[in-house]
């Protein structure tokens, strides 16, 4: 839907959102920051880099190495690009010479680790792969924060360390130093051999120890670890050791040769040099592990640990079917395997470089692949176990830096920088799920949370919290207790902001601001918020939305409104701003609305605050994806009084209400009533929804021309059923119409409605039938079938209609039986053959010709001819109705004798006899064509008498002649032998008798006889002699 209200802001938002999430792509990435300047214009080149917090460094094949601290910034904040980063020159690890030529050389590797005892350094550290040198620079929070540092290197001599640990540790030919992990003062290395080595960095005297990580030779281990040498095939195999670090002394060595170990450092003296390591086998051999499995492990690529250090994912090359695949595992710490993913988007995986791999607090895991210089982003959902995966806009991400793609802090996606300079916020949203891996506090639940432990929490936050915001550009470290999940931890978080929120004043509202927004910032840097549940960040953005309302109507006062003496900016408050819009609403009524355009005014810059914060800050700065959240201030009592009231007071007077205004005041109306009906489900609540809804839309629909618009998107973001179709309906004939089409939403809304429960398809069809607009009945329930067969059951105006859509959904034999059903209720005998006409047509069309439908369209025919039979007979009559064929027989043979010449009354009789044929009853097909036979007769009965009487002698055919030319019975007799229709009520001898009974009785009966009988036998065996001859 269209918003009302667009911020200026949100058009530079939606260049910085590179993959917007939509129904069919669950992602999002967002540019958050970019790399320093002096790195953009050689970004392409880097060979190594590293992150830890906001921390970062990268090098250069031409020796430089730069150290900066990122800053990150919300979609709603100014994109910066720094200045300060540190820069240092060392010739040793550079890869090509000065004149640019390649040397024969590996690129080095790059950790960083916080600096003992110094919460504002950080320790560079960076390995030769081949000589094994080593170096480690300190580098000072001032260094990097001063800007005459930012574009050379830094004057002061930092503290800098290098060892040659090859020299102290006897390297095997082809034996390189492969990995270099840190964990806080852990700093490991090790080698494509297999073999760890722990690096300690002494400071008196300044220096680096390496020390190989074995068992204690002391030990019962030292059998297994101290004298074991490799087999043959693990001498042949991968022997690269990941490690995985569990705390400052205990770390996880995974490989494919030597399975899972876990290495327990116990310093002999506290800061001293040497170490006593203690080892604990928890797998042996992974070829144990994958034994049920179709499957081998070749080599480890990439691993890393979950955030609960129960399990680690690990991206590894497998052999399967003779081939190379890649696969994304996940085993717990004992090496039992939890599932295994075949990649198989990857054919050939050893054209496929893995950029990095992390594991997110939540459960999801994400690794960034590069094949084919396109970056590809996969994420392995833990509660589904399935993965989705998204390429990354080659234009800006067309590679990744090495070694710095790492969790995202505020947010359960993740963070990488791309060789374009900037760094991205990706992550998945799935649809539905939670952001966080924390369960909701029931209620119950809630009433044994420990009062004291809460407040020690704020009192926590509210320390961290200025030290950060007096102290901006230093990364200060988060207090302990604010680092476990500690179930008070959401609780705190509001009150913390609903106390900063109070301490807000009118006349410096902007600092109000500001705390709030530097407030959310901090706990997003720190990792709190991305643990809070959705309600939480709801209540965080009610806040603000409160904080940005409340500043925009002291802007307005204290500055365009600043010499009336109204004395309304000394009772603003930030915190229940409702209350205070509702005191100033009620002030302004009993003063007749005396200052009724400095109301409107304040009315509108809180409400257009309110808007575009939400349009601006939900997504970008509070990470709310869903578009409702839990009632914020705007559904408090005391604000939805004030919009009832308000809205109340425009329908009355509606020359008073500024269109614009208006327009802010229904939508926030919807809002706020929405907002207390979905959270507390109560009736009352949702009867006060409905009101609104009623209330609201005619009157924006009346403030201004072009409001309909507005309306109608209303209508249907908020699903008022009613007033999506009275919209339409009055745009139907309309240039616009488009735009307002019913055709569309059917599919789209899925909800009900407010009040009668009916699902949209329905109360569509419903309304305009109610109506009697029974043709958008129609053509809208093509949209709806099974909507449209139940209301044409249910209502018994529209149910005639149930024919067109049994044709257009081309079942006929329905079709038919709508037609014969409209045929015995319809009035007017025009109507009534309209239907039996296209019954009969209809039922033609039925695929399945069997006895049935050829004995239904006998019938139908049937009743046709008893139609055109009323017609011809009832043609002065009442025709509403359709008689039955004994009472049209009757009509007919009054017509009968009435009729003034010959041919009106051979019409009638041949109307007459057709009618005999329409009956179904034997016997009274028998008794009317008799009746009728006999009143045919009689039509003549004097020429009949004297014929009988006279004798014909030898003058029989001259007779007969005169008889079937110049009679009704010989006119009606030939008429019957050309029909075989006829056949069944034509005159014969087996009504013989009966007939002449009622014509003639017993006068002159012999003569009477052989002439009907001679009038009545076929031609050619009507000869002077042959009076008895049967007719049949």
């Amino acid at each position: 839907m269209a918003t009302l209200l667009r911020s200026p802001r949100s058009a530079a938002m939606e260049k910085r959102r590179l993959v917007d999430p939509t129904e069919q792509l669950s992602w999002s990435v967002d540019v958050v920051s970019v790399v320093p300047k002096q790195i953009v214009n050689k970004r392409e080149t880097a060979i190594a880099g590293a992150t830890l917090g906001k921390w970062a460094c990268c090098g250069f094949p031409d020796g430089y190495f730069y150290v900066w601290q990122m800053k990150t910034s919300n979609l709603n904040e100014p994109l910066e690009a720094s200045n300060q980063a540190v820069k240092f020159y060392l010739p040793n690890f550079a890869m090509v010479d000065n004149n640019g030529e390649q040397i024969d050389t590996a690129a080095p590797l790059m950790a960083l680790s916080p600096s003992q005892g110094d919460s504002e350094s950080v320790q560079l550290y960076i390995l030769h792969t081949l000589s094994g040198e080593m170096t480690m620079i300190k580098v000072p929070h001032r260094d990097v924060s001063s800007p005459s540092l930012s574009a050379s290197t830094t004057t002061r001599s930092p503290t800098k360390v290098t060892a040659h640990i090859a020299e102290d540790y006897d390297l095997q030919d082809g034996e390189t130093f492969d990995t270099l992990t840190c964990e806080g003062q852990l700093v490991v290395v090790g080698t494509s051999r297999g073999t760890l080595l722990l690096i300690k960095y002494v400071s008196i005297p300044s220096g680096l120890h390496p020390q190989k990580i074995e068992a204690n030779k002391s030990g019962i281990l030292d059998r297994f670890f101290g004298k074991r040498s490799p087999t043959e095939d693990e001498s042949n195999g991968d022997q690269t050791p990941h490690v995985l670090p569990l705390s400052d002394t205990n770390f996880l060595s995974v490989s494919t040769s030597a399975g899972i170990v876990q290495w327990n450092v116990e310093e002999k003296l506290s800061g001293g040099q040497y170490a006593i390591f203690h080892p604990s086998v928890r797998l042996d051999s992974f070829a144990k592990a994958l034994a049920s499995e179709s499957w081998q492990l070749t080599k480890i690529l990439q691993a890393t640990l979950t955030g609960d250090h129960e399990a680690f994912h690990a991206i590894v090359q497998g052999q399967a079917e003779g081939e190379i695949r890649l696969f994304w595992v996940v085993f717990d710490v004992n090496g039992a395997m939890i599932q295994a993913h075949w990649l198989s988007r990857f054919a050939m995986p050893d054209q496929v470089e893995v950029l990095g791999l992390v594991a997110c607090e939540n459960g999801t895991a994400y690794a960034a692949f590069t094949l084919n210089e396109t970056v590809v982003l996969m994420i392995l959902v833990n509660d589904g176990n399935f993965i989705q995966e998204l390429d990354l806009p080659p234009r800006h991400a067309p590679g990744l830096f090495p070694g710095m793609m790492k969790q995202d802090m505020a947010t359960h996606g993740c963070f990488l920088i791309a060789t374009t300079g900037i760094a991205l916020r990706t992550r998945y949203l799935a649809t539905g799920s939670q952001p966080t891996k924390r369960p909701r506090l029931k209620e119950s639940e809630g009433k044994i949370r420990s009062l004291s432990s809460t407040q020690t929490l704020v009192s926590h936050l509210r320390s961290h919290f200025w030290q950060v915001y007096q102290n901006q550009g230093v990364d200060r470290p988060l207090p302990p207790s604010l680092r476990q999940n500690d179930p008070n931890m959401e609780q705190a978080v509001i009150n913390f902001a609903v106390e900063l929120q109070q301490k807000g004043v009118a006349s410096s509202y902007k600092v109000a601001l500001d705390w709030h927004h530097g407030y959310i910032k901090t706990i997003q840097d720190c990792g709190i918020y991305r643990c809070l549940p959705t309600r939480a960040k709801w209540n965080l953005f009610a806040i603000g939305q409160e904080l940005h309302a409340f500043g925009a109507i002291a802007e307005t006062l204290l500055r365009k409104y600043k010499h009336h003496d109204l004395g309304w900016v000394e009772t603003l408050s930030p915190h229940d701003l409702g209350q205070w819009l509702l005191s100033i609403q009620e002030s302004q009524e009993e003063a007749g609305w005396s200052n009724s355009v400095i109301w409107n005014d304040i009315l509108e810059s809180s409400l257009s605050a309110l808007w575009i914060f939400q349009e601006d800050m939900a997504g970008p700065m509070y990470d709310i994806t869903s578009d409702y959240g839990p009632i914020g201030w705007i559904s408090q009592a005391s604000m939805q009084k004030m919009l009832h009231r308000q809205i109340g007071t425009w329908k009355k007077n509606p020359a008073t209400a500024p269109h614009s205004t208006v327009e802010l005041v229904v939508k926030t109306a919807f809002r706020s009533f929405y907002g207390s009906w979905k959270e507390t489900g109560s009736e009352s609540s949702k009867e006060e929804f409905a009101s609104i809804q009623v209330r609201s839309i005619p009157l924006l629909r009346s403030s201004s021309e072009g409001m309909d618009e507005k309306a109608f998107e209303l209508c249907i973001q908020y699903q008022f059923f009613n007033g999506i179709c009275e919209i339409a309906l009055a745009h139907e004939r309309k240039a616009d119409n488009q735009f307002f089409s019913l055709d569309p939403l059917f599919e789209k809304i899925q909800g009900r409605d407010l009040l009668n429960d009916m699902t949209f398809p329905e109360f569509v069809l419903q309304w305009h039938a109610d109506k009697k607009l029974y043709g958008h009945v129609l053509n809208y329930g093509v949209k709806c079938i099974s909507d449209l067969n139940l209301i044409l059951d249910r209502n018994d105006e529209l149910r005639q209609y149930k024919w067109i859509s049994c044709i257009r959904q081309k079942y006929y034999e329905q079709a038919t039986q709508s037609f014969l059903e409209n045929a015995e209720v319809t009035k007017g005998i025009e109507n009534i053959e309209w239907n039996l006409n296209f019954a009969k047509l209809s039922n033609k069309l039925v695929h399945s010709q069997n006895q049935s439908v050829l004995h239904r369209q006998g019938e139908i025919e049937r009743t046709l001819e008893i139609v055109e039979a009323q017609k011809i007979l009832c043609e002065c009559m009442d025709n509403d109705t359709l008689l039955p064929s004994v009472k049209l027989i009757e009509v007919a043979i009054e017509k009968l004798n009435e009729a003034r010449s010959i041919e009106e009354q051979v019409e009638i009789a041949v109307v007459a006899l057709t009618l005999c044929t329409t009956l179904t009853d034997q016997a009274a097909i028998w008794e009317n064509k008799v009746k009728v036979w006999t009143e045919i007769l009689l039509l003549n009965g004097a020429l009949w008498s004297e014929w009988a009487r006279g004798g014909f002698g030898n003058d029989l055919e001259y007779v007969r002649g005169e008889i079937l030319d110049n009679t009704v019975f010989g006119l009606i007799l030939k008429e019957c032998r050309k029909d075989s229709n006829m056949a069944r009520v034509a005159y014969g001898r087996d009504m013989e008798t009966e007939v002449i009974d009622r014509v003639n009785g017993e006068e002159n009966r012999e003569s009477f006889t052989r002439l009907l009988r001679a009038v009545a036998a076929p031609t050619q065996t009507g000869t002077g002699e042959s009076l008895m001859v049967s007719a049949f």
